[in-house]
């Protein structure tokens, strides 16, 4: 019996890179400026960690959390204000990029920045001083190797399922989705 090896190239990037946990994101500047919060794995479970601004090595976690999700998308209203931030921020990002937290004086942004290309990075922004500080990448491992843009739509393969617009008898109403989604209609 034949064995067979595969051999893995060096170009390949491991798939627990891509897809496991990132070692940080969603850094949040408290309002004083003082400190920053971010999320990052604890013992393998994404936890919320707490550092001064200016030592962020000494970060300490402050949950304990065991599977829950704190990524949570919040939305609040901009002001005219926020013109020359944009006309700054656009060009000097070099990709999409978002406001995640500000302090109460509004002078000082977190920001992520995402490249398409390179592994998405967080930033500080001081408004007053037009500058960007890099805090950390979302992905350190993959720093420095070649990203593949995003996907782009592959048209949808032909099917022999297709939607029915017929009418359903009377007495065959649809039971509500189950576990999987699907709806069914009641057993006969």
């Amino acid at each position: 019996m034949a064995t067979i090896v595969v051999a893995q190239s060096p170009d390949l990037i491991p798939r627990k890179l891509i897809f496991g946990n990132p070692s940080r994101l969603a850094p949040k500047l408290s309002p004083d400026g003082k400190s920053l919060a971010w999320i990052a794995p604890r013992d393998g479970v994404l936890n919320v960690w707490v550092a001064p601004v200016d030592a962020l090595a000494s970060a300490k976690p402050v949950t304990e959390a065991y599977g829950v999700n704190y990524l949570k998308k919040e939305w609040v209203p901009v002001a005219a204000s926020v013109t020359d931030d944009i006309a700054f921020l656009t060009p000097e990002a070099k990709g999409e990029w978002n406001v995640l937290s500000q302090t109460h004086d509004n002078r000082k942004r977190t920001l992520q920045v995402d490249r398409v290309r390179e592994p998405v990075k967080f930033y500080l922004y001081d408004r007053e001083a037009k500058q960007l500080t890099r805090l950390f990448s979302a992905r350190p491992d993959l720093e420095g190797r070649a990203l593949a843009p995003r996907a782009t739509r592959l048209p949808a393969a032909p099917t022999t399922c297709r939607a029915s617009r017929r009418r359903r008898p009377a007495g065959r109403e649809m039971r509500p989705a189950g576990p999987s989604g699907l709806r069914r209609p009641p057993p006969s």
